[in-house]
């Protein structure tokens, strides 16, 4: 089975009112609109294990995406979608300098991600 086959879709919804998000064991904070949110557990809570392949959609420039990378390692990857280009463009300069060559950028459309094929889960 090829990586682009075993590709797995995950979502985690964010819902509820805009606040900072705290820093986590990740180190990383944002806001958004889930309240307080820690990457870390939000990684657990999918069940994210090293060696996965996952897609990200609207990965804007990696909030998610880093932390995953480093969570599925160098056995894994991680598809990084977004309809910007330039997002895109400074996700994979984030990447390439905290040395994650398994992060894949995916230049999507508003309607379609683009993502490579994958399997249902």
């Amino acid at each position: 089975m090829t990586r682009a086959a075993r590709l797995r879709l995950v979502a985690v919804p964010l819902v509820g009112r805009s606040a900072r998000l705290r820093r986590g064991r990740s180190g990383h904070s944002a806001t958004c609109r889930s309240g307080t949110l820690d990457v870390e557990a939000a990684m657990d809570a999918i069940g994210l294990q090293p060696g996965m392949v996952v897609g990200e959609a609207g990965a804007g420039d990696g909030y998610f995406t880093l932390p995953m990378a480093k969570r599925v390692g160098k056995a894994g990857a991680v598809y990084a979608n977004d309809i910007s280009r330039r997002a895109l463009s400074s996700l994979e300069a984030r990447a390439r300098d905290d040395g994650l060559a398994n992060v894949r950028t995916v230049v999507g459309e508003v309607d379609d991600p683009l993502f490579p094929g994958r399997t249902s889960t």
